[in-house]
């Protein structure tokens, strides 16, 4: 198949859309060598904190784009309480920024939770995601806190460091909420090919 690419945000104050525009050729492609290529690229651009970043290995990939494609995903996920429940989204994601956007989400989630505000999502069972800095696999019943999942790609564009620091704070400021990201770009490439300059 042709892998998709995704926009995560064009900045923080422009309108959040939905991300699945193109396929390959949105962006300029960076060659990496391998995986701490890749670390260092997004540490010095992006200036995010990389514990919250997880990839899908590469049975999960193509699961993960069709997923994507078929939800007309944009940069925000959705909020989940665990590897199997979502909370149904409120509605106010419309043309907001992307961090106001956010917030109307988290500030809409109602404080009883029950079937008429959840759903079974099973996707997180089913695919199998691990961190970027330790391979450690994305566990998203460590706690009851609800959690926030973001989409990325090093591809993304125009994005200013800012952008993450402000979108990150809403999570520092917030204990009841934890911030997960999951990346689109072909990290388990870089442990394929390691030494070869590859392009994900």
């Amino acid at each position: 198949m042709k892998y998709l690419l995704l926009v995560f945000f064009a900045a923080i104050s422009f309108s959040c859309v939905p991300v699945m525009k193109e396929v390959y050729g949105v962006n300029k492609k960076i060659e990496f060598k391998n995986r701490k290529e890749y670390i260092s690229h997004l540490q010095n651009k992006y200036n995010f904190n990389l514990k919250n970043l997880y990839y899908a290995d590469e049975k999960s990939y193509d699961n993960l784009i069709n997923h994507i494609v078929t939800n007309d995903l944009n940069y925000f996920y959705g909020i989940v309480l665990n590897d199997s429940i979502q909370i149904k989204r409120s509605g106010l994601i419309k043309n907001e920024s992307c961090s106001y956007s956010i917030l109307n989400e988290m500030n809409a989630v109602p404080k009883e939770l029950n079937s008429t505000n959840t759903e079974k999502n099973n996707f997180f069972v089913k695919n199998s995601f691990f961190n970027i800095l330790n391979d450690e696999p994305l566990n998203l019943n460590s706690n009851e806190r609800k959690k926030i999942i973001l989409i990325f790609s090093y591809t993304m564009g125009q994005l200013r460091e800012s952008d993450f620091v402000e979108i990150e704070k809403l999570f520092i400021e917030n204990r009841k909420f934890d911030l997960y990201i999951l990346t689109v770009d072909r990290v388990f490439d870089l442990d394929r090919f390691e030494g070869k300059k590859t392009k994900l």
